[in-house]
């Protein structure tokens, strides 16, 4: 419980809380894990090329700023929604019909984020 802010760079980074917010600005990160069961998490540091950023929560919302990143993204959740502010592309229903997904690439797509929720939505923004 509590809430955690990161600013600066490191090769690897992992997070896990239970409620409080997750909050990664500035800097850039080649291996990111983060969890979260009911916290809000935001992402708006850089991913280095051939890294990975993955994101998962049960019910807050996932917030990756993009700024101008060169990206794959893999969204995808349950019951959820997802907003994407960065592109045209809209999401898809998700399978059977339940919650939404969502894959697109920005720039040549040198790293790579997947972002899982169960119950919150997933916004994407510059």
């Amino acid at each position: 419980t509590g809430d955690v802010t990161l600013r600066g760079s490191c090769t690897d980074l992992g997070v896990t809380t239970v409620c409080g917010t997750v909050t990664v600005r500035d800097g850039s990160f080649e291996r990111t894990r983060i969890g979260s069961v009911t916290g809000n998490v935001t992402f708006g540091a850089g991913v280095s090329r051939a890294g990975t950023l993955l994101i998962d929560s049960h019910s807050g919302t996932i917030e990756l700023q993009t700024g101008k990143a060169s990206l794959d993204i893999e969204a995808t959740t349950i019951t959820g929604s997802i907003t994407n502010n960065v592109t045209t592309r809209r999401p898809t229903p998700g399978r059977e019909g339940r919650g939404e997904e969502l894959t697109l690439s920005l720039g040549i797509g040198d790293a790579r984020a997947t972002l899982r929720s169960f119950k919150g939505n997933i916004r994407l923004n510059r």
